[in-house]
């Protein structure tokens, strides 16, 4: 975690301008090849305006883990080739993930949505609103994870392409899975009817899954190194 430092603590300017040299490096690597350094890239952004040591060691690493494994790299390998039939139907997938209240500073969220087993997005943010429980804090990434899957059924269905349903949501909390899907509970009731909407129109199904198999864990935590590569080689391809 990478704590706001003090404005007496403010090095130079021209180390000030490494460091927002470096993260705008980062960011472009990050956006167009390595996502699984998004959450650390996010974190690294909000110092720009005062770094110090630590946020210098912290870019480092990154940069270094970047180095490190050269061959890794975003690419679009979907499980099934299109055979161009018109009937064939297109399956759209989607994995989410919350931080809830373990970090002092920032409340995050993170989300990956897969097309044919292809990674198309993922994203790592800060969460909006504030979030009461775990399961309401699991409910909202779920809900911003549904919002990216539908955009890109309504992409393809909107190109005359078929899209599978009902799309398949994962997570790895049971009681966000419950609220999707059944419970009621009063004070997170617009975010519950827009998932229940959903599945009773058969557009959506929500399913658990162990968190030690999501990898939208890379989006919101930080992760021990075995777990850290073992989802990043999920959701990433080697050379």
């Amino acid at each position: 975690m990478l704590v706001k430092a003090e404005p007496e603590e403010r090095l130079g300017k021209s180390m000030q301008k490494y460091y927002r040299s470096g993260v705008g490096k980062l960011f472009y690597l990050m956006r167009w090849s390595r996502p699984e350094i998004m959450k650390s890239v996010r974190e690294l952004s909000r110092q720009t305006t005062n770094p110090v040591g630590n946020h210098f060691k912290a870019m480092h690493r990154v940069m270094k883990h970047t180095l490190a494994y050269p061959e890794r790299g975003w690419m679009l390998k979907p499980s099934v080739v299109w055979n161009v039939d018109k009937d064939f139907e297109f399956v759209i997938r989607g994995r989410s993930d919350s931080n809830y209240a373990t970090c002092p500073v920032t409340r995050r969220s993170g989300y990956i949505t897969y097309l044919m087993d292809a990674l198309v997005t993922a994203k790592s943010a800060m969460q909006k609103v504030v979030a009461l429980s775990v399961t309401e804090a699991e409910l909202m990434s779920a809900v911003q994870c549904v919002q990216d899957m539908l955009y890109v059924m309504r992409v393809l269905e909107s190109i005359g392409l078929t899209v599978k349903k009902p799309m398949m949501l994962e997570m790895d909390n049971k009681g966000a899975v419950d609220l999707a899907n059944n419970w009621r509970t009063r004070h997170i009731e617009t975010r519950q009817h827009f998932l229940r909407d959903l599945k009773e129109e058969g557009i959506l199904k929500v399913t658990w899954i162990p968190g030690s198999e999501n990898e939208a864990d890379l989006f919101t935590k930080n992760l021990a190194g075995p777990d850290f590569n073992k989802h990043a080689l999920t959701v990433l391809t080697e050379l």
